[in-house]
C-alpha cells in the first residue's frame, strides 16, 4: 500500500461537504435569502434553485403539447467575485459547502464547512442531521506514452481479453462497506474528455464517504465523524492508486 502523505500538487478539482437535514418548517425563500445572505456579505452572487417538471402525455390521437411546471423553489447557491473558489448552497433538505481549486487543505475546509452549517443552523432550524456527505472530486493526467491502466491504477477495469478491445472510454463504479464504521464509501474512476494535451490521458477519480446514519446514533461529535470520513477517503485515494501515479503529484 502506498504511504499516505501529503501531496504539494493534489489532483483535488472540487472538495466538498454536504448535511443533509429537513429544513421544510422555516423554508420561506422570500425571508431565507436575505437572512442567509447578512451571514454571507461577501458571497453575493446568488444564484436560485428551481426545478422544472415536464409531463409528456400521449393519446390515441397522438403526444400532446407538453406540460411545463415549475415546483416550488428548493434553495440558493451563494458565489463571490472575490472568493471564487468557495460556494455556498442552502437547500431546504440541508446545506452544502464546496471549495472548487485550489484546494487548500482539510483543516480549512472542514472549518468553513462547519461554520456554513452553524449558519444554516442558526436561520432555519432544521430537523436532526441524517446524513453527511464528505466528497473529493480529483482530476488525474497521466503520460500517454507508454499508458498503461495498470501502471497508474491498482484496480483498473478490464476489457475482454479474448476480444482484444482497447478501452475508447468508461466510467466504473464501485461502494464499499466499511467494517466497524458508520460510512460507506464510494468511487467513481471514469475517462475524462475534457481538452487534454495530446501527449496526455487524463481521469477523473470521484470519491465519496457517506455517513450512513444520524449523527447522534454515532454516538460521535461532528467533529470526530468529520475526521474519520476525511481518513476513509485518504485510504480509499491512496489504495486506489500506484506508486508511481502518486509520484506525479508529490
Amino acid at each position: 500500500m502506498p504511504e499516505i502523505s501529503h501531496l504539494s500538487r493534489a489532483p483535488i478539482i472540487e472538495a466538498l461537504v454536504n448535511f443533509q437535514a429537513n429544513a421544510a418548517r422555516l423554508w420561506k425563500p422570500d425571508d431565507v435569502r436575505p437572512a442567509l445572505a447578512a451571514r454571507w456579505p461577501e458571497h453575493d452572487q446568488i444564484q436560485e434553485l428551481r426545478p422544472v417538471k415536464v409531463e409528456v402525455t400521449h393519446s390515441p390521437e397522438g403526444q400532446l403539447p407538453p406540460k411545463v411546471t415549475f415546483p416550488p423553489m428548493e434553495g440558493f447557491i451563494f458565489r463571490s467575485t472575490t472568493q471564487p473558489s468557495v460556494v455556498h448552497q442552502a437547500r431546504r433538505d440541508g446545506y452544502t459547502f464546496s471549495r472548487l481549486a485550489p484546494y487548500e487543505n482539510w483543516r480549512s475546509l472542514e472549518a468553513e464547512a462547519r461554520a456554513g452549517w452553524a449558519a444554516y443552523q442558526a436561520v432555519l432550524e432544521p430537523e436532526e442531521l441524517h446524513s453527511v456527505v464528505v466528497r473529493f472530486i480529483n482530476r488525474l493526467a497521466f503520460p500517454f506514452d507508454g499508458f498503461r491502466l495498470s501502471r497508474y491504477f491498482m484496480t483498473p477495469p478490464v476489457s475482454p481479453s479474448e476480444l482484444g478491445w482497447q478501452f475508447h472510454g468508461f466510467m466504473h463504479q464501485t461502494f464499499y462497506a466499511v467494517p466497524g464504521s458508520p460510512c460507506v464509501v464510494k468511487v467513481i474512476l471514469a475517462s475524462a474528455f475534457d481538452a487534454t494535451p495530446r501527449e496526455f490521458l487524463a481521469f477523473i477519480l470521484d470519491v465519496e464517504v457517506t455517513l450512513k446514519e444520524s449523527l447522534s446514533a454515532t454516538g460521535k461529535a461532528m467533529e470526530a465523524v468529520l475526521a474519520e470520513m476525511h481518513d476513509l477517503k485518504n485510504k480509499a485515494f491512496f489504495h486506489l492508486l500506484t506508486g508511481e501515479a502518486l509520484q506525479l503529484y508529490k
